[in-house]
């Protein structure tokens, strides 16, 4: 029996509408399987606290652009502020903090706003500046999340990564009031003891946890240059690392030109007056020939080796790895302080570093500052300020900082 030519087209054409919808319905069974699979379960919500307000206004630009014309996509309740967060660190009490996200009639708010919207659009170009940095040399840059470089608040999920000779012990004292030490008159030894014991490192899976819940992940950072000037005069005369200080004076006393020792002799600051210390350029080269000794910068074990010191900070806190929400920095400290204590809580028992017994801050900002690390400067020759330039290069590099500001 034979069929007519009609029908043959006709049973084509059905069998392949039939297929399709085939087709079509387990590809929607499967899509709607997946999502059901992926999806979380449902959670009771989150308390919002200052430290969540602090993320959402950082981070959306669109909140803070049109805070006039839409309130925050979390009805922020004074009260609960109270009891989930301690008090604020300055004069602004939680009810003003209510205020100044939420009103824009608020005074705070009024006379803040302009200064906060700057100072969050200069976080902004410090991370965007960082981001470029670590697209153009991430292939030497990257390091291993390593989350012991990390000093964690889990109480309130904040994560400081800490650089020696950035303002380290002052932070180190904010941290310690928030969580309710009474810093007032440890010393700055004391201070990092404490801390030690305050905030253990966590394990790696306990910190993997705790970096999806972070509310604020910082770091400071200082202009290369006056930061060596600073472990300089810090840590030599104390004979800090005798037995690095007797290789520096080894390795390069004698290798210095007539030009220099009459600089040396004209100079008001001398960079070591003791002969038995290292001179400031013996330090400098010893430093800078220790780093790149370590190229070409993979080797993040050869860089590990390095004092904290004067270990660049591009390899200690790993800035290709974390992408911090604050990239604060000691010429601008307090400025940058005084917004993150302001919208974390940062820190209740510390409000007044002076009176909590708190040192202060080494600051590079101000004439007697650069002035004096010009002068240390203007004792090396142009082929040794170069040699200790492309020591720090990434730390110029990555975090904006130029070395026509001290040579």
């Amino acid at each position: 029996m034979t069929t007519s030519p009609t029908c043959n087209w006709l049973c084509r054409r059905n069998g392949v509408i039939l297929l399709s919808v085939f087709f079509f319905v387990q590809w929607g069974l499967r899509l709607w399987i997946s999502r059901l699979l992926v999806s979380e379960p449902l959670r009771a919500p989150k308390p919002i606290s200052a430290f969540t307000t602090f993320r959402n206004l950082l981070n959306d630009v669109s909140v803070q652009d049109n805070l006039q014309e839409a309130p925050l996509k979390h009805d922020v309740d004074s009260r609960h502020l109270d009891q989930t967060t301690p008090k604020l660190s300055s004069s602004i009490s939680s009810n003003d903090l209510s205020g100044y996200v939420m009103n824009s009639s608020h005074p705070i708010f009024t006379d803040q706003k302009k200064s906060f919207k700057k100072w969050k659009r200069t976080m902004k170009e410090r991370t965007r500046t960082v981001r470029e940095g670590c697209s153009k040399y991430g292939s030497i840059l990257k390091r291993f999340n390593n989350h012991r470089r990390l000093l964690f608040d889990t109480k309130h999920h904040i994560a400081y990564c800490r650089n020696a000779k950035a303002g380290t012990t002052t932070w180190l004292g904010e941290l310690l009031g928030t969580a309710g030490v009474n810093t007032t008159g440890l010393t700055p030894e004391q201070i990092h003891e404490e801390a030690s014991k305050i905030f253990p490192p966590l394990p790696p899976k306990v910190a993997a946890k705790e970096m999806d819940k972070l509310s604020l992940l910082f770091t400071v950072v200082r202009h290369p240059f006056t930061r060596l000037v600073s472990a300089y005069r810090d840590k030599i005369p104390e004979k800090y690392r005798a037995d690095l200080q007797q290789k520096m004076i080894d390795r390069y006393r004698g290798q210095i030109n007539n030009r220099q020792q009459d600089q040396n002799k004209q100079r008001n600051v001398k960079p070591s007056e003791d002969p038995s210390l290292p001179t400031f350029r013996e330090f400098v080269l010893f430093v800078s020939d220790e780093i790149l000794s370590c190229e070409p910068f993979v080797n993040s074990a050869c860089l590990q080796l390095i004092d904290p010191h004067w270990r660049p900070i591009y390899d200690r806190c790993a800035p290709c790895d974390f992408h911090y929400d604050v990239i604060a920095k000691v010429e601008t400290f307090y400025e940058d302080q005084k917004y993150i204590r302001e919208l974390t809580g940062l820190s209740n028992n510390s409000s007044d570093m002076k009176a909590n017994g708190l040192p202060r801050a080494h600051s590079s900002k101000g004439p007697s500052s650069v002035k004096l690390t010009k002068e240390y400067f203007s004792l090396l020759s142009e082929e040794d300020k170069d040699r200790v330039y492309k020591a720090y290069f990434f730390d110029f590099y990555l975090f904006g900082y130029s070395p026509d500001v001290i040579i």
